[in-house]
């Protein structure tokens, strides 16, 4: 799979889970009612895995640049 197929990928997976985290948190804020456990354990592993796919895209772009890790730009977690 090419590389700029992956990034795309990456970044409509990261893009999904934040339209996701917003509308429990939505959910939540209009019902004025706490978050449930089940809904804050999801936010947290959505959130945990949107630093994992910036992780990923990091090292797609590191490979496609041919840079080595001390010159890897800072990824927005």
């Amino acid at each position: 799979m090419a590389n700029d197929v992956r990034m795309a990928m990456i970044e409509e997976l990261r893009t999904r889970n934040d339209c996701q985290v917003r509308m429990l948190n939505k959910r939540a804020s209009m019902s004025r009612q706490p978050m449930s456990k089940e809904d804050r354990n999801r936010c947290m592993e959505l959130r945990k895995a949107n630093i994992w796919l910036g992780k990923a895209q990091a090292c797609i772009i590191q490979a496609m640049a041919g840079m080595n890790s001390e010159t890897l730009p800072d990824v927005k977690e």
